[in-house]
């Protein structure tokens, strides 16, 4: 398998084997983090640091934030990566 730069700055992967193939075709299912809690801790994990000095409320207050405005995007940059090797 070779990977070349474009002149538009974009990259192709050629000489891939059919068993290369078969392994990117599924790339996405295998890179799925459903069901795997410790998948998804490592792949999203929280902006505060476990020993972080930070007073409960707004530790809460923060977690709130980055699962609500934050962490929906990063999943979804993360799906969409994922697909993109189908493309």
């Amino acid at each position: 398998m070779e990977l070349v730069k474009n002149d538009d700055s974009t990259w192709t992967l050629s000489k891939v084997s059919e068993l290369e193939h078969l392994m990117l075709s599924r790339l996405p299912d295998s890179a799925d983090p459903t069901g795997c809690e410790e998948a998804v801790d490592r792949l999203y994990p929280s902006p505060i640091a476990p020993d972080a000095e930070i007073d409960g409320d707004k530790s809460f207050t923060l977690e709130n934030d980055w699962k609500e405005f934050i962490e929906p995007d990063l999943r979804s940059d993360f799906r969409d990566s994922l697909n993109a090797q189908n493309l």
